[in-house]
């Protein structure tokens, strides 16, 4: 005997609103996903901002030439990039001047004629390579070369997803390769890398021939130890469930498993000196992660220093000319 009419209507309703409800959960999930992702693997490109363009315009003023440069990464991806030499003489300006100053005090003349070698600069995820000149400016102020480029899917390179490493690291070497071609120097290079660059640094230096000094700042030990607290407190507290999606999703639109970027799993095979450096008040990427890379880093860990109230952001302002001069002095002892 079939139900009432008012009860078969009652029982489509609640099935149709349940339909409705799981549909638009999926839907829900799916789009939280869908941004979980481009958060975590397309960069934001930022645009050059005044204060680089001077420094493009004018390098000079700021003791070095510039020369602008491109090569092609394995896949096809066009990277740009940006070589500075010193000029002749030293010029001191606001950035420049602590590190002539530390030179002296150390009784190391600065270089006049050929440069004492070659520092690529890494930078950080969501920005691009002109936020390294004023790092770069002090460094070749100490009578290095630089090199500053953009990693693929930032600034002007191309790409659309960043890979933390999977295919940075190849990027690098091939920027490395073109430097030596250009500058006909095939001595021992420097690295210095910011956030994710300091991790492709640590990655790269067990696989890349000619790299003699590794400096990182705010270098993550391994990306899923970054991803995973970031995630899981996110859209109130469903990010956790969607760890998993983020993680095919990643591998289905970019190739390559975020899981697997782990600076950590290469620091024991490092055959330079290194020297880490990170805020103690990091939250984005706990200052454990600097603790963790020492210690897998083991004797090669030359210094290990803690910036106590550095931020993620915030780290070379409040470690100041201090800590640009110990960078510089490193560098100066192992190139």
């Amino acid at each position: 005997m079939s139900a009432p009419p008012r009860r078969r209507i009652f029982r489509r309703i609640v099935l149709g609103l349940a339909a409705l409800a799981l549909t638009g959960g999926l839907a829900g999930a799916g789009y939280l996903a869908d941004e979980g992702t481009k958060r975590l693997i397309v960069p934001k490109r930022r645009p050059l901002e005044p204060w680089m363009a001077e420094i493009r315009k004018t390098p000079a003023k700021h003791g070095y030439e510039l020369r602008a440069f491109e090569c092609e990464a394995a896949d096809g991806v066009r990277l740009s990039a940006l070589l500075t030499t010193p000029t002749a003489l030293p010029v001191e300006t606001a950035r420049t001047r602590p590190v002539l100053a530390a030179l002296k005090a150390a009784g190391i003349p600065r270089a006049t004629h050929t440069p004492l070698g070659t520092i690529v600069l890494l930078h950080g995820f969501n920005t691009r390579k002109e936020n390294m000149l004023p790092i770069a400016e002090r460094l070749t102020a100490a009578g290095f070369r630089c090199v500053v480029f953009d990693s693929r899917g930032h600034g002007e390179s191309g790409g659309a997803y960043a890979t933390f490493g999977a295919r940075e690291v190849e990027d690098l070497r091939r920027v490395l390769a073109e430097t030596r071609r250009l500058t006909g120097d095939s001595a021992p290079v420097g690295l210095f890398g910011y956030s994710m660059g300091g991790s492709v640094a640590l990655q790269a230096q067990p696989v890349i021939s000619g790299i003699g000094a590794v400096c990182t700042a705010a270098a993550f030990s391994d990306l899923r130890g970054v991803i995973q607290p970031q995630v899981a407190g996110r859209w109130n507290g469903a990010g956790s469930f969607l760890l998993p999606v983020l993680r095919w999703d990643s591998r289905y639109r970019a190739d390559f498993d975020p899981w697997h970027i782990s600076p950590v799993s290469t620091a024991g095979s490092i055959t330079c000196p290194v020297f880490l450096i990170h805020g103690g008040r990091d939250t984005f990427v706990p200052t454990a992660h600097c603790g963790i890379l020492a210690e897998a880093c083991g004797a090669r860990c030359e210094e290990k220093l803690i910036v106590p109230t550095g931020t993620h952001s915030t780290l070379f302002v409040e470690g100041g000319d201090a800590l640009l001069q110990k960078m510089a002095l490193f560098f100066l002892r192992h190139l």
